[in-house]
């Protein structure tokens, strides 16, 4: 189970089938470079998750087409500490800080029982088991040899848990793309991210649950 990225040298578009046969049915269409959240595979098929409309599919594209994340040149870790993780290579640095979540600075919504948490400042709560989180993400830094790209703050909000021991980063040069993966949780609730930086720009986080 890994992040991928879908790449097709014949065309601008990759087609994402029912099942893993070239004559089952298309459910959605993803453009080159998308990242994509692969399963396994089956046969000449990876088997991958896919957003249509609302609603989160799995489906199958030729397993040709997806390039594993790990597959590109993975920046070292440098230095890591409680609240703080660097990493370095091919002319990047990445450095991430994480701190505690202040319950004062948030709103919650609960269940009908009043229990359990079900989001946080209206959103969905990733990395926590329905419990108020007790770390979370401040900021995350790129420079590329001079310059210098903060992700924004709708890339981290509602991400819980940062768990350091998980993160990694590859960079595709050929695509100048960068890709920052982890793997967070309180030991429940755990999810999966990778961030996308493409040609020195955040471009998006893609997510799952992974499980």
């Amino acid at each position: 189970m890994e992040f991928v990225v879908i790449k097709d040298p014949t065309d601008t578009i990759v087609n994402i089938r029912e099942s893993n046969s070239a004559k089952s049915s298309i459910i959605n269409v993803v453009p080159n470079g998308a990242v994509m959240f692969c399963f396994g595979s089956k046969g000449n098929w990876a088997d991958v998750e896919t957003m249509t409309g609302n609603e989160i599919k799995q489906g199958y594209i030729y397993k040709s087409f997806a390039t594993l994340i790990h597959a590109f040149t993975e920046l070292k870790t440098i230095y890591t500490k409680e609240n703080q993780f660097v990493l370095q290579g091919q002319g990047i640095e990445i450095i991430i800080s994480t701190g505690p979540f202040y319950k004062e600075q948030h709103t919650f919504k609960y269940d009908e029982t009043g229990k359990y948490i079900i989001a946080i400042d209206d959103k969905r709560v990733w990395g926590t088991d329905d419990g108020i989180p007790t770390t979370e993400y401040k900021s995350v830094t790129i420079s590329f040899d001079g310059d210098t790209v903060t992700l924004p703050k709708e890339a981290l909000h509602n991400l819980y848990q940062p768990n350091f021991t998980h993160t990694r980063a590859y960079y595709d040069k050929a695509a100048d793309a960068l890709y920052i993966t982890t793997l967070n949780s309180d030991g429940a609730g755990g999810y999966c991210i990778v961030f996308v930086i493409k040609d020195k720009k955040y471009k998006e986080r893609v997510m799952s649950t992974g499980f």
